[in-house]
């Protein structure tokens, strides 16, 4: 089965670096390919894997027979080219990034709203012009949308000075 660049990821396409017009050489993918069974897999070009095999590499797992992982492997590649996710992602993006967007219109704690597709993100801050975070307004918002059925997830980035110091 061929990846084409309507599957999606969170972000709008299978891989987010088909957005950016580059091709890595190798591309691991894993997690949601296995719909939480253990799979994943490493992608590389002909002449690369050639190499590496030429020169006696070899990796393998104890699940590479397992045809379990990898019926459900296939299966999530038939839901995603079918349900046509990735363009549902980009559309569904597009159109919670313009709201969340009108709101940081609307309210000053709104530093910043970035990401792709359905991968997006608000910063939460106290200053917006000094994009000094709001940690504890990052929790309460949490607590209120789990409150309200909406599950998300608040990153807490240490400052600086906390985390050179965790490394003394």
């Amino acid at each position: 089965m061929k990846l084409r660049p309507r599957w999606t990821g969170r972000v709008g396409a299978v891989v987010a670096f088909e957005q950016d017009g580059v091709a890595p050489d190798f591309l691991t993918l894993s997690k949601t390919l296995g719909g939480g069974l253990p799979l994943s897999a490493t992608i590389t070009s002909k002449a690369i894997e050639e190499s590496c095999f030429s020169r006696g590499f070899l990796y393998i797992t104890s699940h590479v027979s397992n045809p379990l992982p990898a019926e459900v492997g296939l299966a999530m590649l038939r839901v995603l080219e079918q349900e046509q996710l990735a363009e549902k992602a980009k559309n569904q993006g597009a159109y919670l990034k313009e709201q969340l967007r009108a709101l940081q219109e609307r309210y000053e704690c709104i530093g910043d709203v970035r990401g792709r597709g359905l991968l997006l993100g608000l910063e939460i801050v106290s200053d917006r012009e000094k994009k000094t975070p709001a940690p504890d307004l990052g929790w309460r918002m949490t607590e209120r949308c789990l409150e309200l059925g909406l599950s998300m997830n608040i990153v807490r980035l240490p400052r600086a000075e906390d985390f050179e110091s965790s490394l003394l």
